[in-house]
């Protein structure tokens, strides 16, 4: 029926740009609609593949031949289908500079206290395109202490700790990398704006940016490696007695 309709509109001097499939078999209705899509001289026509559409889904239909030239993802994206409710909870870390924390039995829950800073350092891969190595959590201003045009060398004797594991302790010249940056920008100060406001397209380009920037193995669907976070030891110490002074008041 596409295929007529499409030969019907080329008469009226238009274009068929489209077939959506969205029921059966989809690997193999893909297959057969662009043999006949192709044999009937419509090799520009699109086909759309939609239906409970998610990243599962468009791997094994790939994996399986499928043909697919636009994806139609709607209900599992919009409705975070695996994991429905955002357990997301504001929590204070400083007051007038007095430092804030929030225990928990959880230690992946309990909150880093001060003004921090975050940065990321990059190394380029094989193809000199650009990977992320790490990020670390810093104080605000941490690594400026002595006069230097790179703020690195204020870190160059310092431990990180592995954010979930204190038991492992780093130096950030023990990795590789090849350039970092401070993450953390104010987007208001003084309740005004203090950074243009990134629109749709280039929020989205940014994005996939970012992604292009993470090594394989954190992308994985299947058991994903990861991603490590250190924390400095100028920010660990005082968070470590924090913790001890709390305890021992709630005790």
């Amino acid at each position: 029926n596409a295929i007529k309709i499409g030969k019907y509109l080329e008469k009226k001097g238009n274009s068929l740009k489209a077939i959506r499939l969205d029921s059966g078999d989809m690997v193999l209705l893909s297959i057969e609609s662009r043999k006949m899509l192709d044999k009937a001289g419509f090799k520009d026509v699109k086909i759309i593949i939609s239906n409970d559409v998610d990243e599962y889904y468009i791997r094994d239909f790939e994996n399986n031949g499928g043909k697919a030239d636009i994806w139609g993802i709607g209900t599992k994206l919009v409705t975070c289908f695996d994991d429905p409710a955002l357990g997301g909870v504001y929590k204070l870390v400083e007051i007038d500079k007095e430092p804030k924390i929030k225990l928990s039995g959880d230690q992946a829950k309990i909150t880093i206290p001060y003004e921090k800073s975050l940065i990321r350092f990059y190394k380029k891969s094989a193809n000199n395109s650009e990977k992320m190595v790490l990020d670390v959590i810093t104080l605000s201003g941490e690594g400026n202490e002595q006069e230097s045009s790179n703020k690195l060398d204020g870190f160059q004797d310092s431990i990180f700790y592995d954010v979930y594991d204190k038991n492992k302790k780093y130096n950030i010249v023990d990795f590789k990398f090849d350039r970092f940056e401070d993450l953390l920008k104010p987007l208001f100060s003084n309740g005004k704006r203090s950074k243009n406001k990134v629109e749709l397209l280039e929020a989205r380009k940014n994005m996939e940016i970012g992604i292009n920037k993470m090594d394989e193995r954190y992308l994985r669907l299947e058991n994903p490696e990861t991603y490590r976070i250190l924390i400095s030891e100028k920010l660990y110490k005082p968070r470590q007695q924090l913790i001890k002074r709390k305890l021992y008041k709630e005790n």
